[in-house]
């Protein structure tokens, strides 16, 4: 029986990224084949089934007194990805960030199915808008486009085309099917609210990376304002923040306004399991 063999790759983000792990990889084991896994700074070794492979290692530099991730140029990226995929064979590529897009033309050529998680609108985004043609052009030569923005389908009306919203599921939404079995496990046992926590509370919640450019300070700004007018808002941030200098920001902005008892910080500044974050949903 010849083994197949499904290859996720990332040139963007790191291993234990949620999304990564298990919205994309983890909802490929249902189709029973060998999970391999490319990335920068991945060990070279099995983790919990899943054999990953290291692009190469990831280097931390300052950029304007900010700590950022460093990765080799656009190109060395591309020979790193496209190097891997020939070296462990797959019969399909699961991609999410769009620079890999570029090598779809060259996986076509080999025979490899190709599977693009279109998670952002990144032609959104300033400087990127000449981008969204080509994005097109070549997501149209992919196998499947999986899409969380159902406005994208029309751009891609004669492809296949599935729509995965992004987010948790509630407890009473859950079922058992490809791409949801980690998040089986949740019930109401497991949201139990905060002892201190008043019926009359409202609550927001911000799962994922922290950071200034996530609307960290706008969040807290909001809460802040929401408390100085009387109303009983409560915020829980839940994930990683990569950028130290500000988490110090935001700690001193929480301690001087007193927003401690207000504010819960899950991970901050160290990653945050997936378990501990869809509890933190479902509560």
């Amino acid at each position: 029986m010849i083994e197949r063999i499904a290859l996720h790759l990332s040139t963007k983000h790191v291993l234990g990224d949620p999304r990564i792990w298990h919205r994309e990889l983890m909802s490929l084991q249902p189709l029973e084949m060998t999970l391999h896994l490319g990335m920068y700074g991945a060990p070279n070794t099995e983790v919990a089934g899943v054999v990953c492979h290291s692009l190469g290692p990831i280097h931390r530099v300052s950029r304007h007194g900010e700590i950022q991730r460093y990765r080799p140029s656009l190109w060395k990226r591309l020979q790193a990805a496209w190097r891997l995929s020939r070296f462990v064979r797959p019969h399909v590529v699961h991609i999410h960030d769009p620079e890999l897009l570029f090598l779809v033309p060259l996986w076509r050529i080999v025979c490899v199915r190709v599977i693009y998680d279109r998670h952002e609108d990144y032609p959104q985004r300033e400087g990127l808008r000449w981008f969204a043609p080509v994005e097109r052009w070549l997501a149209y030569r992919t196998s499947a486009v999986l899409i969380v923005d159902e406005q994208w389908r029309a751009s891609l009306s004669q492809h296949r085309v599935y729509h995965v919203p992004n987010g948790a599921l509630s407890p009473h939404e859950i079922v058992s099917a490809p791409g949801v079995q980690t998040l089986m496990w949740v019930s109401s046992s497991d949201s139990t609210p905060l002892a201190e926590e008043a019926p009359s509370t409202f609550t927001l919640i911000y799962a994922g990376t922290q950071g200034r450019d996530r609307g960290l300070f706008e969040m807290l700004e909001v809460v802040w304002m929401a408390r100085e007018n009387g109303r009983d808002w409560r915020l829980i941030l839940a994930g990683i923040g990569h950028v130290p200098a500000e988490l110090d920001e935001a700690d001193a902005f929480i301690a001087s306004r007193d927003l401690s008892a207000a504010i819960e910080r899950l991970g901050w500044r160290e990653f945050l399991p997936y378990e501990v974050l869809i509890a933190s949903l479902a509560r």
